[in-house]
């Protein structure tokens, strides 16, 4: 399910029950991370324009009900999403359980990758 706000996109990852929030501002950013990670949100804060893009995940907790990899694209590019979506689908692929190796074909990483920038494109105009 793709949900909407202004400055947050969140995509659920159903199979696992967790979810992709995207931003695409520092601002949002640091929102979403202090509200994610309530006192422990000082190391994920970003200073504006110092990065194209960024990812972490936020395991569930008593601030964050569901775990969230949290995604930001800055330069508004599909370019750094592919990047940053990259990250995210690893950090999935790792925190679930799902291995990634070198040689083999990856189904799930190749899947998950896919379905995520389907769904997330659109936002973005410039490649």
């Amino acid at each position: 399910m793709l949900n909407t706000s202004d400055d947050r996109i969140v995509l659920d990852l159903p199979m696992f029950g967790g979810r992709v929030m995207l931003v695409r501002t520092y601002s949002e950013w640091n929102a979403a991370v202090t509200e994610l990670k309530g006192d422990d949100a000082s190391h994920n804060l970003i200073e504006e324009d110092s990065h194209l893009g960024c990812e972490v995940r936020i395991a569930k907790s008593d601030t964050c009900p569901i775990t969230t990899f949290l995604v930001g694209v800055y330069d508004g590019t599909r370019r750094t999403l592919l990047h940053e979506l990259s990250h995210a689908t690893f950090d999935i692929c790792g925190y679930y359980g799902i291995p990634t190796d070198a040689g083999d074909a990856n189904e799930f990483y190749a899947y998950c990758i896919e379905h995520l920038f389907h769904n997330l494109f659109r936002y973005f105009k410039v490649f």
